[in-house]
């Protein structure tokens, strides 16, 4: 047989209020989220290699330049090349797309690269998907990137919406 007593009930009380606070928390933050997607911007491509590369990652980002100094705003890291998607608020990038053969997340000296539309900026304007974003990666185009040699990724922050990679780190 169970005993109601006061404290029972205030601790019954108190839980039910901690419980409530945190439904509240992250509804409130399932909100915020909700708004950012609302005026962000898909950019949508197809990555394509055509030099021999094996079970390398490839590292696709879409950045901004001001006063010669790059900002990567989103990028993926891509099994293999393919179809890529980075969510973006409205403005004005560049993107590129790297092998990683050293998996560090940095274009380094000697890594195959390709950017879109030679160097010229992709607009992404709010609420919109932009597609056919195709990016080709080879020698002759690894010559001629924007991205700095020694350029490196930032780290992810897993509290932001991040497109299709935001669960990445569970499933790795």
């Amino acid at each position: 047989m169970i005993l109601y007593s006061k404290e029972n009930s205030l601790f019954h009380i108190i839980l039910i209020l901690i419980v409530l606070c945190f439904a509240g928390c992250t509804l409130l933050q399932l909100s915020k989220e909700t708004e950012r997607l609302d005026y962000s911007t898909i950019l949508v491509g197809y990555i394509t290699v055509d030099i021999p590369y094996q079970d390398a990652p490839v590292v696709v980002a879409a950045y901004t330049k001001n006063d010669g100094k790059r900002n990567v705003i989103h990028y993926v890291n891509l099994h293999e090349a393919g179809p890529y998607e980075l969510l973006v608020s409205e403005g004005d990038y560049y993107l590129v797309a790297f092998i990683d053969k050293n998996t560090n997340l940095k274009y380094d000296e000697g890594e195959y690269a390709g950017q879109y539309n030679d160097t010229e900026t992709v607009l992404a304007e709010s609420r919109k998907i932009v597609p056919d974003l195709d990016i080709l990666i080879s020698d002759s185009n690894s010559q001629t990137i924007d991205l700095p040699v020694g350029t490196k990724m930032p780290s992810k922050k897993y509290n932001q919406y991040t497109s299709t990679d935001r669960w990445q780190h569970i499933f790795s």
